[in-house]
């Protein structure tokens, strides 16, 4: 077993590469495609890695077995805190549990270096609750020029949560509740 992590900007592309298939492989897994099949978000990570590296933010973690990565982080540190954005495991190790002992390692490492906070950032899930975490309420705020267009991505949500609310309050809770039966069925 060894556990690395990307040091140098020629490492970074092997990381990539690897973080890539194992989080494709996760989610191929469950039937779905995971964030990686879309070109724009390869790019984008392309892009950013080699100036986190040079600024060292980029917390970038592998574990192999055997000489082969079967569990990858990618994270970014920034004041004292380390950002979780991205992990991948090889499925067929998941009975070793081997994220979660990734997890581990880059936890006792960021200790080690001094961060002093571990954020899971988006979400909750078994892989982050397990770590006792702490929720935090986020506020997401949008803006842009004043175009109709802008105006839509920005007011229709709204306005189809309140229409929802107003449902609600106008059909009775037996219609609602066969409504949803319905809908799992």
């Amino acid at each position: 077993m060894r556990f690395g992590a990307v040091e140098t900007e020629t490492d970074i592309r092997t990381g990539l590469q690897t973080l890539f298939e194992l989080h494709g492989k996760r989610w191929n897994g469950r039937g779905a495609e995971g964030v990686f099949r879309n070109p724009a978000k390869r790019r984008f990570y392309e892009r950013f890695t080699p100036l986190f590296l040079e600024r060292d933010w980029l917390a970038f973690d592998f574990l192999e077995l055997n000489g082969r990565a079967v569990a990858c982080q990618i994270c970014f540190r920034y004041h004292g805190t380390q950002f979780l954005l991205q992990e991948g495991f090889d499925p067929e190790f998941a009975s070793e549990s081997v994220g979660i002992a990734l997890r581990a390692m880059v936890l006792k490492k960021a200790i080690e270096q001094g961060v002093r906070h571990y954020d899971f950032l988006a979400g909750v899930g078994r892989h982050k609750t397990q770590w006792q975490t702490r929720m935090k309420h986020c506020h997401t705020i949008s803006f842009g020029p004043r175009t109709i267009q802008n105006t839509l991505y920005l007011r229709v949500p709204i306005l189809m949560d309140a229409l929802r609310e107003r449902v609600k309050m106008l059909l009775p809770a037996k219609v609602l509740e066969m409504r949803r039966r319905l809908a799992a069925s």
